[in-house]
């Protein structure tokens, strides 16, 4: 009986490990890991971070390629302007002065492809001529007359519309609606002006953007740029009257900053170390005047040029222009010469203690039209006081608060014109 116990017990221990082995085959127990099998696992540890991080830098590209920005402004002024030689309507003016309320729209949707859309509405309407009548006065025929109808219309002032690629990272192209490269005070932006306007020797030569395309090129970390374009001539002012002028308008500007970049705006608000910078433009254009009848009067060539230095130290801003234009054509023979010059400064001084500082600001400009045969001089004057409430931050020609004297003369009318501005100017 026990010999055939043992027979049952050995039967069944030959089953149990014939059931079990595969078990055990399949599912071993955990061994330690190697140590030389670690450096394979922070390999992998390593690289999945690697991929992690590029698919960080591709996203922040990504990101950056479709930027979009989105700021404006608003600039308000009050103010009144006397004339005492004036007909007795025009003695003395008062209301708006220098309004304007602007957007700008950049952006970067692709690598190396940007633009700008830049426009600004100005609340002081224009009359402007709706609709005309013929009146027979008598009823014969014999005294014809006209009556013109007018309405008031918001202007739209369209600054800059433009696309540009960047080829490398000096080179550029641009094309569109925007300012040529030809005066500094002619072209700032008008947040950034010392004063509410531009200077009037700069708008009697070139009076807003233009349409066309140019190219820039810096080196030495921007310490010299220079720009050059093709445009259509529609900024450029000295127009004859009731002609209208067409043919390309080839510009370029040299400017050389040797002790680093400029400030952006016309002012030192930083007080930056010493700086200072020389530029050089010019304009040359031949084509045909025709007149209002739209046949071709003559045939034209004319040259602008423009020299500007800026200064900059310590919150001390200087900054002067000389143009000159020179127009000959086929029927006169006649040159016709304008000139204009200016000279404009300010000082930042942080009031110590507080978030405020002032600026004092003043400007004298000269500009002479038809000089060699019945010149007409202008003569400005400016000055006036800038307050920045805040001071401490970053930009602070984001509020601004200017009150001002406006001074012209006009010769040879020998007429005099005297005035006062107060202006805010808030940027967001």
């Amino acid at each position: 009986m026990s010999g055939a116990r043992a027979a049952v017990v050995a039967v069944a221990s030959i089953v149990g490990a014939l059931v079990t082995g595969p078990a055990l085959a399949a599912d071993p127990p955990p061994k330690p890991p190697d140590k030389k099998d670690a450096p394979k696992a922070d390999a992998g540890k390593k690289d999945t971070d690697r991929k992690d991080g590029e698919e960080k830098k591709d996203d922040a590209k990504e990101e950056k390629e479709v930027a979009f920005a989105l700021s404006g402004y608003v600039n308000l002024g009050v103010g009144f302007t006397s004339v005492p030689r004036a007909v007795p309507r025009d003695q003395l003016t008062y209301g708006l002065r220098s309004s304007v309320a602007g957007l700008i729209v950049k952006g970067t949707p692709l690598a190396g492809f940007s633009y700008v859309v830049h426009f600004g509405i100005n609340p002081e309407a224009l009359d402007v001529v709706s609709d005309v009548d013929v009146v027979d006065k008598k009823g014969d025929q014999t005294d014809i007359d006209a009556t013109t109808r007018t309405k008031e219309v918001t202007l739209v002032n369209v600054e800059e519309v433009s696309i540009a690629y960047a080829i490398t990272s000096f080179w550029s192209l641009k094309g569109g609606h925007f300012y040529m490269p030809f005066s500094p005070g002619a072209s700032v932006l008008v947040t950034r002006q010392m004063f509410p306007k531009r200077p009037q020797p700069t708008q009697v030569f070139m009076a807003g953007a233009d349409q066309g395309i140019s190219t820039d090129l810096r080196f030495v970390d921007d310490r010299i740029i220079v720009s050059a374009g093709a445009f259509n001539g529609s900024s450029l002012e000295l127009k004859l009257p009731d002609t209208t002028a067409l043919g390309p308008v080839y510009s370029g500007l040299v400017d050389v900053q040797p002790f680093g970049a400029m400030p952006e705006t016309e002012g030192d608000p930083k007080r930056g170390p010493f700086r200072f910078a020389l530029g050089m433009g010019g304009m040359f254009r031949q084509g045909k005047l025709f007149e209002s009848t739209g046949y071709e009067a003559t045939r034209f060539r004319e040259v602008r040029l423009d020299a500007a230095a800026r200064v900059a130290f310590r919150g001390l801003f200087l900054q002067a222009e000389y143009l000159r234009r020179l127009q000959t054509d086929d029927l006169s023979f006649r040159p016709a010469a304008a000139n204009g010059a200016y000279v404009q400064g300010s000082f930042f001084f942080p009031i110590p203690t507080t978030r405020l500082a002032i600026a004092p600001l003043a400007r004298y400009g000269v500009a002479t039209e038809d000089e060699q045969f019945a010149a007409r001089r202008s003569i400005e004057i400016e000055a006036g006081l800038a307050f920045f409430p805040r001071a401490d931050i970053d930009d602070p020609n984001r509020l601004r608060i200017i009150v001002q004297y406006e001074g012209e003369q006009r010769l040879p009318e020998r007429e005099m014109a005297h005035g006062g501005v107060a202006h805010v100017q808030m940027r967001w």
